[in-house]
């Protein structure tokens, strides 16, 4: 079976979506499914690591991206930034305060006119032509299955469903329009994004969630349509993701959180917590080290800076930036304990959660109840806190810190469950209920391609 996935991020783009399409891409053919992945071009990726290799053996046909002013725009201003950053004395990531800019409310709202965010518009028709030459190229493909964010690779492969006649798949790696990350927009675009999200949910033949929470919000928001059309394939690993060199160590119990950490996490009750540890000399730099490795955004390092700015002085918390994903396996061997700080979004099971359960590693998790704590007390895998209780936060370090590594038993247990060549398994066997036996000529079915 042959099959074109549509992916907007797919490597060498530094996206952790990207992984997850790779990762099924890699173990498809061994179900008998062989994948063409219909991508952007290199150049529009926003940033690239070229340390992930793409899988062996799969096609990949990438599109351009069709540019526009507010993009040109955007790139002069990440370039004068970096400039600066570059002439400064400053830490990356210290604080500088700016100039109060009066149309940036202007400048917003105009922004999600040209381009919504997790949208990549410029995309929509190159990759829609490009789907369409290869799917003509031959006629073996008998399904299409597309995985966003951005949700243009929806948008892209409804059009290709609807002109071509094949199956679709939608894969959604985050909730959408119930997602309690969702940007700030006006009203107006909610509306426009739920019948978007409406449209595609209703077409697809299939539509794959990443947590059962997603799963059944679907159920429930779109109650009409049949419950069996929802499915959950989790996100997984390759693992053991430590078989890199581990990074050099310094004698200190380290705590690693990898990742970005963005939106509302509850940051500064984490910092709270650690300073009532070492207020109570249960926790020393001597003896510690919390790392934090992963872009930052502004407001997230401004609350852990101002609710415990001693600890970032004397080096027991320590921010660094995003590294390529071969840097992180290395930081990732030399952990003793490895961090997760969601907040109160209850819909995420972060793609690194997976890599850290493939070290055998112990977890400390905080976030609200909900799909991640479930899962991590469902496995067994580590302790989970309340993101609004910092004394709570301050026992379960303690405990986290006493938990030993899991064996190799465990482990197998654990992979059977989570290693991509099962998911890649699971997603084989949707592709072949959808397909079936019939095939619908190329052009034969018709309907709107409207964006």
């Amino acid at each position: 079976m042959r099959v074109l996935f549509v992916s907007y991020s797919f490597p060498p783009d530094a996206e952790v979506g990207a992984k997850r399409v790779a990762r099924l891409c890699r173990y498809l053919p061994e179900f008998g499914v062989w994948p063409v992945v219909l991508t952007a071009q290199e150049q529009f990726y926003a940033s690239t690591d070229q340390s992930y290799a793409i899988p062996d053996d799969v096609e990949v046909c990438r599109a351009p991206v069709r540019t526009d002013v507010l993009d040109w725009y955007r790139a002069q201003k990440t370039r004068r930034r970096a400039m600066n950053d570059a002439n400064t004395s400053a830490e990356p990531n210290e604080s500088r305060p700016s100039r109060r800019n009066f149309l940036r409310p202007v400048r917003d709202y105009v922004s999600t006119l040209v381009k919504p965010p997790n949208h990549q518009p410029g995309w929509y028709e190159p990759a829609v032509e490009a789907g369409l030459r290869r799917l003509r190229s031959s006629n073996d493909f008998v399904a299409i299955v597309s995985s966003g964010p951005p949700w243009t690779s929806h948008s892209v492969a409804r059009a290709l469903k609807r002109k071509s006649g094949l199956p679709w798949i939608a894969d959604f790696r985050d909730a959408w329009t119930f997602n309690p990350w969702r940007p700030r927009l006006p009203s107006w675009r909610w509306r426009r994004e739920e019948g978007l999200e409406r449209s595609i949910v209703t077409e697809a033949d299939r539509v794959v969630s990443v947590v059962d929470l997603i799963s059944d919000d679907f159920r429930s928001t779109y109650s009409a349509l049949p419950s069996d059309k929802f499915v959950t394939i989790t996100n997984g690993f390759e693992g053991p993701e430590v078989a890199s060199s581990p990074a050099e160590r310094d004698g200190r119990t380290t705590f690693l959180h990898l990742g970005s950490l963005a939106f509302d996490r509850k940051i500064e009750n984490f910092c709270r917590a650690v300073r009532k540890l070492v207020d109570a000399n249960l926790m020393s730099v001597d003896k510690t080290k919390i790392l934090f490795v992963g872009s930052i955004s502004p407001a997230c390092w401004q609350r852990a800076q101002s609710e415990a700015p001693e600890l970032f002085e004397n080096g027991l918390i320590e921010f660094r930036d995003r590294v390529p994903y071969d840097q992180a396996q290395q930081i990732l061997a030399s952990a003793d304990v490895l961090l997760i700080v969601l907040g109160d979004n209850r819909h995420v099971v972060t793609a690194k959660f997976y890599e850290y359960i493939a070290t055998s590693k112990p977890l400390m998790v905080v976030a609200r109840d909900g799909a991640l704590t479930r899962l991590v007390e469902e496995l067994g895998v580590g302790v989970c806190a309340d993101p609004d209780n910092p004394d709570e936060i301050a026992r379960q370090l303690l405990c986290a810190m006493k938990r030993p590594q899991r064996g190799q038993e465990e482990f197998n247990r654990i992979a059977a469950r989570f290693h991509f060549r099962s998911l890649a398994g699971q997603m084989a066997e949707v592709i072949g209920e959808v397909a079936g036996e019939a095939r619908v000529p190329l052009g034969s079915a018709s309907g709107s391609d409207s964006k």
